[in-house]
């Protein structure tokens, strides 16, 4: 009987710690998900304003006034 005992926490022991290692990754994969969607609202935001602003190609080249100007805004 001591030795079911043994086996059966030794065996949810390794449970907890691989449910723990799992719960880390979808966290650090949760907050990877939510920086890259700050990243692709921003340039939404970014190419929103260059095509309200009718944006011409050659203002391409000088693009910290534009951000500038799309910040401020």
């Amino acid at each position: 009987m001591e030795e079911l005992n043994f086996t059966l926490k030794s065996e949810n022991d390794s449970i907890k710690s691989k449910n723990e290692t799992l719960y880390k990754k979808t966290k650090n994969q949760q907050r990877t998900i939510n920086r890259l969607k700050r990243i692709i609202e921003k340039q939404n935001v970014f190419l929103r304003k260059a095509k309200e602003n009718k944006v011409e190609d050659d203002e391409w080249q000088d693009l910290d006034t534009i951000l500038k100007e799309a910040e401020e805004c």
